[in-house]
């Protein structure tokens, strides 16, 4: 009997966790869209120093917040937004409309793979 509380409690906690998990990642999913939008409203307004700026913002959120993602998330997704940031970066330094506009659909597909993978998973944890 007391087994079976244990693995009751064991259940509801994990539950739990996995729905906090969810939460996290789906708000900070959300936040992250908010700079890419900005990024790419300052892109077709051609402002490519704010877009830059704001792309620089994006990337100190993702740094802040890649240690508790990377608990719960694929690694790979975290580094796959670093990698198109840091591209991204480039392109808008560079006044590249079309590639800046591309990669930055590129980083909100990233963002949005990242919130749908957003299980926890033991591999993420280990």
């Amino acid at each position: 009997m007391r087994s079976m509380i244990t693995a009751v409690a064991v259940a509801v906690l994990l539950t739990a966790g996995a729905f906090v998990y969810t939460k996290y990642v789906n708000k900070t999913a959300d936040e992250m869209n908010a700079y890419a939008d900005s990024i790419e409203s300052a892109i077709e307004e051609g402002s490519f120093d704010k877009a830059k700026d704001t792309t620089l913002e994006l990337i100190g959120l993702v740094d802040q917040k890649k240690e508790i993602l990377g608990a719960i998330a694929d690694h790979g997704d975290i580094y796959d937004i670093q990698r198109a940031l840091a591209e991204l970066v480039c392109l808008v330094e560079e006044d590249e409309v079309a590639e800046s506009r591309a990669r930055c659909a590129a980083v909100v597909v990233l963002i949005e793979r990242l919130s749908g993978n957003s299980s926890p998973a033991i591999f993420n944890i280990l």
